[in-house]
Order: structure tokens, then sequence, then C-alpha cells
């Protein structure tokens, strides 16, 4: 991520940030950026990054959203 933007942050949440993660389970990260998400997610896929992450591309106003409804979130 940091390669597509250095001041993009990432973070972790849902049940592998709570520990509570099965095998079927995804993994979701959200990441924190001011670029495009259609962009970032087909780079991220490029790259090899597949199931079972689940992203989440959002701005800062986004991000303020998510804070308030995601309690588990964790900065990685």
């Amino acid at each position: 991520m940091k390669r597509l933007d250095s001041n993009g942050k990432l973070f972790l949440f849902g049940s592998t940030s709570r520990g509570e993660n099965t095998l079927a389970s995804d993994i979701d990260i959200l990441i924190l950026t001011s670029l495009d998400p259609s962009f970032v997610i087909a780079n991220l896929r490029k790259a090899g990054f597949d199931d079972p992450f689940e992203f989440h591309v959002v701005d800062n106003s986004r991000f303020e959203l998510y804070k308030r409804f995601i309690k588990d979130l964790k900065e990685i």
C-alpha cells in the first residue's frame, strides 16, 4: 500500500481483529487514502491480495463514519 500512497493507513477490523476468526472468515482491511478506491483495489488484486481479504477503501470523511460504528479498528 505504501507504494501507492505513502500517506495511506491500514486498519484491521472484524472477526480477525477480535481474535474470533475461523477458517471461513475473511480478513477485513480498511484503507484510509485519498486515492480512488477502484485504483487501490485493482492494484492490490494485481499484487496477489485476493481471498480471503476484503478491502474497504475510504477517504477521511468516510473514515469518520467507520470509526463511529466499528469499535475494533486496529491500525496495522
